[in-house]
């Protein structure tokens, strides 16, 4: 079993920093990465706090509930910036290019 936590930790840690660095790119990957672990760190902490409460207060499903409803909001928001910052710098580029046919 701890061999298998350990392989999944693994990937998920390569995966993570491998998105954060595609969704700042190379000039601000060390500033992404570092304040994408942070946020992690962050979260572990509170959310095993929170966690330790629901399961003390109301039971198991209502902790399970909770990390599934922030792992889905956590996604929404990551395809939301993609959409939403992709669409405004495509944008910029095209009215940029239109500017440099006009001059």
């Amino acid at each position: 079993m701890a061999a298998a936590v350990g392989t999944l930790d693994v990937a998920l840690t390569t995966t993570s920093k491998a998105l954060v660095y595609d969704l700042v790119g190379p000039e601000e990957a060390v500033n992404g990465i570092a304040l994408e672990t942070l946020a992690d760190k962050l979260f572990g902490v509170f959310g095993a706090l929170l966690a330790g409460v629901l399961l003390a207060r109301v039971g198991g499903t209502a902790a399970f509930g909770a990390m599934s409803v922030a792992y889905l909001l956590g996604a929404l928001s990551l395809d939301l910036r993609q959409n939403v910052v992709g669409g405004v710098v495509a944008a910029v580029l095209e009215t940029w290019e239109r500017a440099k046919e006009e001059s």
